[in-house]
């Protein structure tokens, strides 16, 4: 387990829209404008993109140009300036819900003209209105528009409240489509997919993004608005119940809960990264299954949620947990489909601190891309042939594709680090499943 998690000293995201954006935003004063509500070790923070993360105390002022994150799965509060409007970073795992999206992230900014402007940089956040309205808050949103040529007019939308309590969540995640193959030069114009997601859990909100307005209520009104990069915003849809994450009410619930007690029982006197290790390393001794699997996994995106993308991809090619490799695999795609940029940060990283040849980095970002149509031979043909690849990380993504597009390989075993006897004998099997599925 040494080699999977040992300390690579490079920070990834040099290249990236983020870095972008925080060379931008570091044009901003740097003045107070909120407060963290959250308990120790819930809110992380940095004020630059070459710091570590580090945790928030509880009560401090929260700045203008810093981060602001909250791990998969966990929650961080934080008030605006002037008492008007809560602002909850909500992480996710899918454990808790179907969103696509993990960590939270934001970044704030001062302003007169609204109680609240912010950037939701990542993940899922919800504003609760503190006081009577109208109380108005501006949102940014770069994922939907940079790395565009055509930059679409939704790349911001204004909220109002008109009662005290009315709440309401804000969802952002991207994704790389199936069928956009990566290439390491950066073209003009390439980015992911970006989809948002505008939902009231409770009272109601005027929503203004672009030329469109909106009215949306808690369920069952229409409640859920969604836009995306490429078609701009629907219509509102209306919504039966408030979502089980939000109530409370989701199946996993009750086991994050207590991998959460063993995430803050691993933060004391530990930076966040050691925190993660020592979940990791606890886990190997937790003697409740489902719990221990959990705690993994919840660590393997938290690592890519700080920005550990060496450890990450260390994972998928070493760690001795199945479950770990795949959670790994989730977490790198996610990662790259956040903002455009970062697959090719990624295979820089490969290459040039990890020490894949160029063409081994190539296939691992070309299976996190998922260029792939599983209607085609050529693809079960091309699977099959990175099963016999070099590097146990391109197997092993290989092996993820196939068991997405033909689950019933998942019986089959197949081991990217076991040896080649047994590999070449689910290969095998993998082979004869190809050749027999249906609509062959």
């Amino acid at each position: 387990m040494a080699r999977v998690w040992q300390v690579v000293g490079i920070w990834l995201l040099a290249t990236t829209t983020l870095s972008a954006q925080a060379v931008r935003s570091s044009l901003e004063p740097r003045v107070a404008v909120g407060k963290n509500l959250s308990p120790a070790g819930m809110l992380l923070e940095r004020a630059a993109a070459n710091r570590p993360w580090q945790y928030a105390e509880p009560a401090a002022q929260v700045f203008t140009r810093d981060r602001l994150l909250a791990l998969p799965g966990t929650q961080a509060d934080v008030e605006a300036a002037g008492g008007k409007v809560a602002l909850t970073l909500w992480g996710n795992v899918p454990q808790l819900s179907q969103f696509a999206g993990f960590q939270s992230e934001v970044v704030l900014h001062d302003t007169k003209a609204f109680d609240l402007d912010f950037t939701l940089a990542a993940g899922r956040v919800v504003l609760t209105s503190k006081k009577a309205g109208p109380v108005k808050v501006w949102v940014r949103l770069p994922g939907l528009v940079e790395g565009r040529a055509a930059v679409p007019e939704f790349g911001a939308c204004e909220l109002t409240f008109a009662a005290e309590g009315d709440s309401v969540a804000l969802e952002i995640h991207g994704r790389w489509p199936r069928g956009v193959p990566f290439s390491s030069l950066l073209r003009a114009g390439a980015a992911p997919n970006s989809l948002c997601a505008v939902t009231v859990l409770k009272g109601s909100v005027e929503l203004k993004t672009g030329s469109v307005q909106h009215t949306l209520s808690a369920p069952p009104g229409p409640a859920v608005l969604t836009w995306d990069s490429e078609s701009g915003p629907g219509t509102p849809q209306r919504l039966d119940k408030v979502p089980d994450w939000a109530a409370g009410t989701a199946p996993g619930v009750k086991v994050f809960a207590e991998v959460a007690k063993r995430y803050e029982a691993a933060r004391a006197g530990r930076a966040p990264l050691e925190a993660l290790l020592e979940l990791i390393s606890a886990s190997a001794k937790d003697e409740d299954a489902t719990r221990a699997v959990t705690s993994r996994q919840f660590a393997v995106v938290s690592l890519a949620a700080i920005d550990e993308l060496a450890r990450v991809g260390g994972a998928v090619e070493l760690a001795r947990w199945p479950e770990v490799r795949d959670v790994a695999v989730v977490a790198l795609r996610h990662h790259i489909g956040e903002s455009p940029g970062r697959d090719v940060a990624l295979f820089n990283l490969l290459v040039g601190s990890l020490n894949y040849p160029e063409a081994a980095a190539d296939a691992v970002l070309q299976l996190l891309h998922s260029p792939f149509d599983p209607d085609q031979p050529e693809t079960y043909a091309a699977l099959l042939a990175y099963l016999r690849h070099p590097r146990p990380a391109v197997r092993e993504l290989a092996r993820w594709h196939l068991e997405r597009y033909l689950p019933d390989g998942k019986k089959i075993g197949f081991d990217a680090t076991a040896d080649e006897a047994a590999r070449d004998k689910a290969i095998a099997a993998w082979k004869k499943l190809i050749d027999e599925r249906p609509g062959k």
